[in-house]
């Protein structure tokens, strides 16, 4: 697993606190891998069964109290789960990232305001994105398994910004950008910025 195990639980937790964990277990498009996704509405992270990290799998059974069965999507809350959701498009992360649309890279570049810390992604045209700093703070080499592979990305996956490694995906909605901030983002565009 490329991520820090504890801030992945937080970024659970802090979607469960809010009600607003999406728990699911789908079939990939061409009927093959069976995966567990997770999302909170700006992030989705999907996981190949066959692979997924018991300690991921004992996160998502202490909060939600089991995983879900195939075809069977909820909503997770301190309430209870909510068994009545659609299963959508968007969480079939495998199938997104064949349709991506370009690469990008995390810049050395950090945005911080009263309301977020942003790392600043930038496209090979100059565009820039704003992801949440915790995202990219989640990334470590020292869960890898043997053989598991780092993740390739960022790439622009529909609407969001990816990585993945082909047994786990991690899609996340950029940031808007503040209109007062304008012109300090079109400045930022019209430079490389280091990686």
């Amino acid at each position: 697993m490329f991520f820090k195990m504890s801030k992945l639980k937080k970024l659970l937790k802090d979607a469960y606190k809010v009600g607003c964990l999406t728990v699911g277990r789908s079939v990939t498009a061409a009927g093959q891998e069976e995966g567990i996704y997770l999302s909170s509405g700006w992030w989705i992270l999907w996981f190949l069964c066959d692979t997924m990290e018991k300690e991921i799998k004992a996160a998502i059974i202490e909060l939600c109290g089991d995983l879900p069965a195939p075809g069977e999507v909820f909503q997770a809350s301190k309430g209870g789960n909510q068994y009545e959701i659609e299963q959508k498009e968007v969480y079939d992360l495998p199938a997104q990232f064949f349709k991506n649309e370009g690469e990008c890279k995390v810049t050395e570049v950090i945005l911080e305001t009263g309301w977020y810390t942003a790392s600043i992604i930038q496209e090979k045209s100059g565009a820039i994105h704003l992801i949440r700093n915790r995202i990219i703070e989640m990334f470590d080499g020292k869960g890898l398994r043997e053989g598991e592979a780092w993740p390739t990305g960022p790439k622009i996956v529909g609407e969001m910004i990816g990585w993945t490694n082909y047994e786990c995906y991690l899609a996340v909605l950029p940031i808007e950008k503040d209109e007062k901030y304008t012109d300090f983002y079109a400045a930022l565009e019209k430079i490389t910025l280091p990686e």
